[in-house]
C-alpha cells in the first residue's frame, strides 16, 4: 500500500474547518482525487465557500457510470484494475467463478457498443440484458474481436459448441444489476458518465460519504476497489480507514492519505505510520508518542535528535510542551516536518479562516519546553498570562501573611466574649430560679414585703451591678479588625 500521508486526528474534531484531511485533498492539484469523508463533516463542508471552490462532485448523488467505460476497457492498465476490483467482491465472484468469463463478457459488450458515445457500453449492456436468445446469438456471430482478445474468442467458441447461452446470460445479468439497475441508468434522466481519470478530472474533487461505502452498495464498494488500483490520490477518513475495506498489508497503487484516531488499532497505526512519507499529528492530543516514533524512523538526522541525551528526553519534552500549550492554540493545529531550504524543520500548521489557506508556524521545542517546565513547577498552564497570574498570586499571599497576626487577635477576643456571654446566661438562669422560689408575702397577708424580703432584693441588685462592672472591664476597647481597617495604608488607594 502506497501511504503518502498519515494523519492522527483528535478524538473529536471541532469542525470541518479543522480537518487537515480535507485541506490536503483540496490543495492537491496533481491529478484525480477521491475523498471518502466521515458523514458528520460532509454536510458542514458543503456549506463552506473554500470547500465549494474545489468543485466537489458527490458521486453517490449522480446517476452516472464511472466504471464500465470504453476508456477503462481499452486501456490495459485500467482494464486490469477493473477486473481485479470485480473479483475482490464476494457476491461478484459467485457470479463469475472464472475470471476468464468476466474478462470475456466485458470485452464482448465493449466491442458490440457504439464507441462514439460515452454511454455506449451501458446502453449495449442494457440491450443485451433485454434481448432474447436469437438476438444474442446474432450479436455473437457478427462480432469482430481484436486478435489480442484471446479469452473472448475462446469463450464464444465454447458457447457455440455447448449450444447454450446460460453462462453468458448469467454474466450479462450480473453486470446489469451492478452497473445499470443500481444507478437507474436505464432511465432517460441518467447523467453523463464520469471518467475518474479523464483530462478534466483534476479540476474536480470526487467525494463519497463513508456510510455509502459501508452500506450494502455493491457498486460503490466496487468503485472504491477500482480506485485503489488507479494512479490517483485517495483520501480516507477514520471511519473507512479502520474498516475491512482497507488493509495495511494490501498492495494499492493509489497515493493514499489515511486518517487515524489516537489509541485505536495500534497494529494498523504502526504499519501505516512506518510507510508514511509525511505525518500530521493533532496538537489537541497530549500524547505525541506515535509522531515521535515516526520522527525517529524517518528523520533521525533532525537537529533535536543528534545527541543521545536529547533522544532520550524527546518524548517527555514533547508531551510536556504540547500539554501545557494554550488549548486554543492547539485547536485545529497539526505537528509535522517540512523542507525548509533543504533542511528538515519541525512546524505546526493550521487552517487560516481569513485567507482560507494552511499556514505553518515554527515549533521551537526547546523554547516551548522551558516555558512548559516552568509552568509545570508553578502548577499553572502555559500561556501568555502566566507571569501576570503568578504576580497576582504572590500579592494575595503577602496580604494574607500581613493579616495573620490580626486574625489571631480577633479570634482570641471573640473567644473571650463568648465566655462572658456564657457567664451572663448562667447568672440570669440563677436569678430566674430565685424569683420563682421567692414567696409572694403581699398576696398572703395583704401587706408590703417584710425586711427579710427586702434584704434578698438588695443582695440581688448588688450582685448584678458587680457582674456588669466586671463585664465592662474585661471587654476590649476596640475590635482588632476595626483597628486594622482604620490604619490600613491601602484604604485610600
Amino acid at each position: 500500500m502506497t501511504i503518502k500521508n498519515v494523519i492522527i486526528d483528535p478524538a473529536v474534531n471541532s469542525s470541518a474547518d479543522t480537518k487537515i484531511l480535507i485541506h490536503n485533498a483540496i490543495s492537491n492539484h496533481n491529478g484525480s482525487r477521491l475523498l471518502i469523508l466521515n458523514d458528520v463533516y460532509l454536510t458542514e463542508a458543503y456549506k463552506q465557500e473554500w470547500f465549494l471552490k474545489a468543485n466537489p462532485v458527490l458521486l453517490n448523488t449522480k446517476r452516472a457510470n464511472s466504471i464500465l467505460l470504453h476508456s477503462n476497457i481499452e486501456s490495459n492498465e485500467r482494464f486490469i484494475a477493473l477486473i481485479n476490483a470485480h473479483l475482490r467482491i464476494p457476491s461478484i465472484r459467485k457470479a463469475f467463478p472464472n475470471s476468464d468469463i468476466l474478462i470475456s463478457c466485458i470485452q464482448i459488450v465493449d466491442q458490440l457498443s457504439d464507441k462514439r458515445k460515452t454511454t455506449g457500453v451501458i446502453e449495449k449492456l442494457s440491450e443485451l440484458y433485454n434481448a432474447d436468445d436469437e438476438l444474442l446469438w446474432a450479436s455473437l456471430q457478427k462480432i469482430n474481436l481484436p486478435k489480442s482478445y484471446k479469452r473472448a474468442r475462446k469463450f464464444i467458441e465454447i458457447l457455440e459448441k455447448s449450444k447454450t447461452l446460460d453462462v453468458f446470460r448469467k454474466a450479462i445479468n450480473a453486470l446489469f444489476d451492478i452497473h445499470v439497475r443500481f444507478l437507474h441508468l436505464s432511465s432517460a434522466k441518467a447523467d453523463q458518465p464520469i471518467d475518474l481519470l479523464g483530462s478534466h478530472s483534476k479540476d474536480n474533487l470526487f467525494v463519497l460519504p463513508a456510510s455509502v461505502v459501508h452500506s450494502q452498495s455493491i457498486y460503490f464498494h466496487l468503485l472504491v476497489e477500482f480506485c485503489k488500483q488507479l494512479p490517483i490520490s485517495l483520501y480516507l477518513d477514520s471511519a473507512i480507514a479502520y474498516s475491512d475495506f482497507f488493509s495495511p498489508h494490501e498492495v494499492i497503487k493509489a497515493a493514499t492519505t489515511v486518517t487515524l484516531l489516537p489509541g485505536k488499532d495500534p497494529i494498523k497505526t504502526s504499519i501505516w505510520s512506518y510507510q508514511a512519507d509525511n505525518f500530521y499529528s493533532s496538537l489537541q492530543n497530549d500524547d505525541q508518542s506515535v509522531f515521535i516514533q515516526w520522527l525517529f524512523a524517518k528523520h533521525p538526522d533532525i537537529d533535536m535528535l543528534k545527541t543521545p541525551a536529547e533522544q532520550e528526553a524527546l518524548q517527555w519534552r514533547f508531551n510536556l510542551a504540547v500539554s501545557k500549550m494554550n488549548y486554543l492554540l492547539r485547536l485545529g493545529a497539526y505537528l509535522t516536518v517540512i523542507d525548509n531550504n533543504d533542511q528538515k524543520q519541525l512546524v505546526f500548521i493550521r487552517f487560516n479562516s481569513k485567507n482560507h489557506k494552511l499556514v505553518s508556524y515554527e515549533f521551537n521545542l526547546n523554547k516551548l519546553y522551558e516555558r512548559a517546565n516552568a509552568a509545570s513547577l508553578n502548577g499553572s498552564p502555559l500561556n501568555e498570562d502566566h507571569k501576570k497570574h503568578s504576580k497576582d498570586n504572590d500579592n494575595i499571599q503577602d496580604i494574607r501573611e500581613a493579616l495573620k497576626p490580626f486574625s489571631e487577635q480577633l479570634a482570641k477576643a471573640t473567644h473571650k466574649i463568648d465566655e462572658m456571654k456564657d457567664s451572663i446566661n448562667e447568672l440570669e438562669n440563677q436569678i430566674e430560679q430565685l424569683e420563682t422560689q421567692k414567696p409572694d408575702i403581699g398576696a398572703l397577708t395583704g401587706s408590703e414585703p417584710d425586711d427579710h424580703a427586702a434584704e434578698i432584693s438588695q443582695s440581688y441588685n448588688q450582685v448584678l451591678a458587680k457582674q456588669r462592672a466586671s463585664s465592662k472591664k474585661n471587654q476590649p476597647s476596640q475590635n482588632p479588625l476595626q483597628h486594622l481597617l482604620k490604619n490600613d495604608p491601602t484604604k485610600n488607594q
